[in-house]
């Protein structure tokens, strides 16, 4: 509970690197598959060859991956199958989706899911603030989320990001100065 109000209301500068898709949701799901809450959940990855990396920070969009790996999975009492998918919709951005078949939230939990704090898990089960350190570590990266659920259907967490592109830096510009 400390580390995650210690990450949370830290402003950490992230890592400005290539991270590959497939690399990326690898390492999530291998931190959490072996949870209790997984044991009845099928993890299906729908990526497509040769996606593009995103620009971003490897461990702290693992943490944010994981903590949606985690949340649907928790959503899944009595098992079910979790969709991991990945595509570019353009040559800019990379969307990446987390997709259970759980209980769904309801209309009025939807508004407050990225408040610090909230949390409709019982006592001792959830801080509260898994999802607004996702929600930190997407806006660091200058990216969105989104969410779309219905009660007793599941819930899908779409997040975009910026596809990683070449940048300029101080060392691969001439010096012009003699």
């Amino acid at each position: 509970i400390v580390r995650g109000l210690l990450d949370f209301s830290r402003k950490r500068s992230r890592k400005s690197t290539p991270v590959p898709v497939d690399r990326l949701l690898d390492a999530a799901i291998a931190a959490v598959e072996k949870h209790d809450s997984f044991q009845n959940v099928r993890v299906h990855l729908d990526l497509p060859a040769h996606l593009p990396p995103v620009d971003g920070d490897f461990d702290q969009l693992t943490q944010a991956f994981v903590n949606l790996a985690t949340n649907a999975a928790e959503a899944m009492p009595d098992g079910g199958t979790m969709t991991i998918a990945a595509r570019a919709p353009d040559n800019n951005l990379i969307e990446i989706s987390v997709q259970d078949e759980g209980v769904g939230i309801s209309a009025e939990n939807q508004s407050r899911l990225f408040t610090p704090f909230f949390t409709t898990k019982p006592v001792g089960r959830g801080t509260g603030l898994g999802l607004p350190i996702v929600y930190g570590v997407v806006k660091m990266h200058s990216g969105d989320i989104s969410v779309t659920s219905e009660e007793n259907r599941g819930t899908t967490f779409k997040i975009t990001l910026n596809r990683w592109t070449e940048k300029a830096t101080a060392d691969s510009i001439p010096n012009t100065r003699e």
